[in-house]
């Protein structure tokens, strides 16, 4: 207990200092100059993370309904996975909402928790496959860019070639939790790939409302490579971690860095709202179950 609190105040101190760091660094009079016509960007942004976990939904109604061989409502998985990411954005842990969804399923549909925990590592493997494409592709597009970091124009091709291991791996370690064709293994990568785009869109939106030239290839490359960074578990839930590593890939793409800072506190503002959506249902299946008790 007390190793584990210590690794929590350590987690929280470092997401603090990078926060409070990138804080100290922002030209705060840019926050002057916002306008009223900024919110309908903030509700394109909600609507594209509710659209992205659509998409994961469909992931993990594909993956159970093959497994059990009966239909699931989409409906009842959605709620699951907005709960989910509610516990994702308050909770000190990035695997949070997974928990969440394999308890969940597992009661709902009578799933032992080591298969629907199975099914949702499955799903997870594919988001890292998809991620690995559209960094590759990113890199296939953006030559620019690629030249830019220094790197020679035939790495994107070598890029490609690796995302399309990472799949096969994917694939591979799936197949030993799930039954899964190569058709099945790709419908889960388009599916995770079109949830995955979903940050992308965010910041490129807001990026034009802040009149700053970014492409969507340049952001195919920046967001995977936040979203790894966000895997390592040194902070809250990436709290921090991700706001300070896309600020500083940003900057290769020539993002004012007060604006890059901005752009990375909007999309964790869209995540923390679409979160609270989540908190509400769980409040209301709380409060059903102890009116039914």
């Amino acid at each position: 207990m007390k190793n584990n609190n210590l690794s929590m105040l350590l987690k929280l101190i470092t997401s603090l200092c990078i926060l409070g760091y990138l804080l100290s660094i922002l030209d705060w009079s840019i926050l002057a100059t916002l306008e009223v016509r900024i919110i309908p960007f903030f509700f394109f942004g909600i609507l594209f993370l509710l659209i992205a976990i659509f998409c994961m939904t469909l992931r993990w109604k594909v993956i159970i309904q093959h497994e059990l061989e009966v239909k699931v409502s989409a409906a009842v998985l959605y709620r699951f996975y907005l709960i989910g990411s509610f516990f994702n954005s308050f909770l000190p842990s990035s695997i949070g909402g997974d928990i969440v969804r394999v308890r969940s399923s597992s009661q709902t549909f009578s799933l032992p928790i080591k298969r629907a925990t199975a099914i949702v590592v499955s799903e997870r493997l594919f988001g890292l496959a998809a991620l690995s494409f559209l960094f590759s592709i990113g890199f296939l597009i953006d030559q620019t860019l690629l030249m830019k970091l220094g790197f020679k124009p035939y790495l994107s091709f070598i890029g490609l070639i690796l995302a399309c291991i990472i799949f096969f791996i994917a694939k591979y370690l799936a197949e030993k939790k799930i039954r899964i064709s190569f058709s099945f293994a790709l419908l889960l990568l388009f599916l995770s790939a079109c949830g995955q785009f979903a940050d992308i869109l965010i910041v490129f939106i807001f990026a034009s409302y802040f009149e700053q030239s970014i492409t969507l290839s340049s952001l195919m490359i920046v967001m995977p490579l936040v979203y790894i960074a966000t895997i390592a578990p040194i902070s809250l839930g990436g709290l921090g971690v991700r706001e300070g590593a896309m600020v500083a890939l940003l900057a290769f793409i020539s993002v004012d860095t007060s604006i890059a800072i901005i752009l990375a506190f909007v999309l964790y503002i869209s995540k923390l709202l679409v979160g609270l959506i989540g908190g509400v249902l769980y409040n209301k299946a709380h409060n059903s179950l102890k009116i039914k008790g």
